[in-house]
């Protein structure tokens, strides 16, 4: 079997119509448990969102490190509409269960906007609004296995810079400038995420796409101490030519 095709099944509570309707009254995450593979050591300390998200970051890193089959050396779309409609649900899902709930308040594309172009269906007629479920270690988790699909070079990174690239910043900038969780070494890794967060600006935000990105966030309105440190950094594109 291969990623996609177990990412199909994984996937399936919520894709499948059948079964759609059969668990439309669980959650997102109660659905996508029904097709969890077992853990051979399983942690009863392990929350369900990381249990998910967990498998979903292991289907894509398989996706993005396995070779896509192609008609010529110059492809890189996935072979047909279910593969793609497959990886794009992926994506959402590590969107929505695994950066949303982490962000600042402010932070990001507002969800009710995003949310139009999600393939997953939501546990509710529309999303509006997101469950607090702050986890600064999974969010940290699930945008290093962003990041690493995006630097793959693969159908997994154009799907990533077509879909999500937004929501891969806003979790990059959280870990960079947000309040964080007071871990011990937590200056140092925020350094480590300041320098992976401009990494991504220059190599692939620094055009007039930017400026639409920029004005999704309002950060003044929320955190001061957030809109300070990220705004010094957004100053130095100022002084890069022709970059905005």
């Amino acid at each position: 079997m291969t990623a996609l095709s177990e990412a199909q099944y994984f996937l399936s509570p919520v894709l499948d119509r059948t079964q759609l309707l059969t668990h439309r009254n669980l959650p997102l995450l109660d659905r996508l448990a029904l097709t969890l593979p077992p853990s051979p050591t399983p942690d009863p300390a392990q929350t369900l969102a990381s249990k998910v998200l967990t498998h979903a970051l292991h289907l894509l890193h398989t996706i993005s490190t396995t070779p896509t089959p192609t008609i010529t050396p110059a492809t890189t779309a996935l072979e047909n509409a279910t593969d793609n409609r497959t990886l794009n649900a992926l994506l959402d899902l590590l969107v929505l269960e695994g950066i949303y709930p982490s962000l600042s308040p402010g932070i990001g594309i507002p969800l009710s906007r995003r949310a139009r172009n999600f393939v997953i269906p939501a546990s509710r007629a529309k999303i509006t609004e997101i469950e607090d479920r702050r986890d600064v270690r999974l969010l940290r988790s699930v945008v290093e296995g962003l990041l690493e699909a995006l630097g793959s070079g693969g159908a997994a990174a154009r799907a990533v810079r077509e879909r999500c690239l937004v929501d891969v910043l806003a979790g990059c900038g959280e870990l960079a400038f947000g309040p964080g969780d007071g871990e011990e070494g937590e200056e140092e890794e925020r350094e480590v995420w300041k320098g992976r967060w401009w990494g991504v600006v220059e190599r692939f935000v620094l055009s007039p796409f930017f400026c639409g990105w920029n004005g999704h966030f309002r950060l003044s309105d929320h955190y001061p101490f957030y809109f300070t440190a990220y705004h010094s950094s957004l100053q130095i594109l100022t002084t890069v030519p022709k970059a905005i």
